[in-house]
């Protein structure tokens, strides 16, 4: 898998999360838990524990980019 670097929706991801690659990363990891789940024949639960660092990292660079678009928009009211 590949992202875009140099395009609005990468320039937008880096302002958002803070770090555009290590966004893709745990995103992608986070978006693949369902399909893993089944792919390995593991509960949600059990995947979930082995990815705790990546869902951990995942919520850290969410909440960042909550904050950043909230301060985005009350700039702009």
């Amino acid at each position: 898998m590949r992202v875009h670097t140099d395009d609005c929706l990468a320039a937008a991801q880096r302002r958002l999360y803070g770090d555009q690659v290590r966004w893709f990363r745990t995103s992608v990891v986070v978006d693949n838990l369902g399909p893993e789940d089944i792919a390995t024949h593991r509960s949600l639960a059990e995947v979930r524990a082995r990815h705790h660092a990546e869902i951990t990292e995942w919520e850290l660079l969410r909440a960042h980019a909550v904050d950043e678009a909230a301060l985005l928009l009350a700039r702009h009211r």
